[in-house]
């Protein structure tokens, strides 16, 4: 399945949805969808911070402040993954699994290992 290149531009600063538009080829995408999915996983996992990883599945208020960011990929996640003060924080792999589906950035373990690992980075 190729990447949703109309929800990946939606992630991007206009200035790079206009040079992408200008012809960029498949590896230039996939390596900004990428991107851009480890920064919606690093606003869905630590909306409250580093060291509360996941609370915004437990926090209906966090919850409430991803639906307003101007990310549609994480108002998208956040909305699908709910929240349940009673429940667990959202796992990174749960997260993770989640945005890459949204971006349609494929199924390897390869695809999300790297988007992780670009999320956590300072």
């Amino acid at each position: 399945m190729p990447i949703d290149r109309a929800r990946v531009a939606l992630e991007l600063p206009p200035a790079a949805r206009t040079w992408l538009a200008a012809g960029a080829d498949r590896r230039t995408w996939e390596q900004l969808a990428r991107d851009a999915a480890a920064r919606a996983v690093a606003r869905l996992l630590y909306a409250s911070g580093r060291d509360r990883a996941g609370e915004a599945g437990v926090n209906p208020i966090l919850h409430a402040l991803l639906g307003r960011t101007g990310s549609p990929a994480v108002v998208a996640v956040a909305t699908a993954l709910g929240c349940d003060p009673t429940g667990r924080e959202w796992r990174p792999g749960v997260i993770v699994a989640a945005v890459v589906a949204y971006l349609q950035l494929g199924t390897g373990p390869g695809v999300r290992r790297d988007v992780l690992w670009r999320a956590r980075r300072p």
